[in-house]
């Protein structure tokens, strides 16, 4: 019954717009984290918009955001892909920004701990010679 080539490639051309548009729904999903207790939709939104470049409410945003992004021209498909590649870079360099401050933190309170441990064994050297001292005499 559903032989006609035309009704195939209709019936494909769907498969992918589906698959573009849960896609793009997965990098604005991706784009509102982290969500926050109590955030709701619009707010996650407009988060989303906001780490991908784009102005609060903007309908690509929502679009995507609902799944109805599948017939967006091939343009708007590719900036928003661009737009979401650009923020996975940029959180990818804060992450790593501050993992290395976290780093330099430790190492610091690792060398304080050093010093004062130097410090430590310096004093118990000191009492020792004196106590040694006081007991020659």
């Amino acid at each position: 019954m559903h032989e006609n080539p035309s009704y195939k490639v209709c019936s494909r051309e769907g498969e992918v717009s589906q698959s573009i548009a849960a896609e793009l729904q997965g990098y604005v999903f991706e784009a509102a984290k982290p969500v926050t207790p109590g955030r709701n939709i619009y707010s996650q939104m407009r988060d989303a918009a906001r780490a991908l470049g784009y102005s609060d409410g903007d309908w690509r945003i929502k679009a995507a955001w609902y799944g109805e992004a599948g017939n967006w021209s091939a343009k708007a498909v590719d900036t928003l892909r661009q737009r979401y590649e650009v923020m996975k870079r940029k959180r990818a360099e804060a992450e790593a920004q501050k993992q290395a401050k976290q780093e330099v933190e430790f190492l610091k309170a690792q060398d304080a701990r050093r010093a004062e441990l130097i410090e430590l064994r310096a004093r118990i050297s000191r009492l020792e010679t004196a106590a040694r001292m006081a007991g020659e005499r």
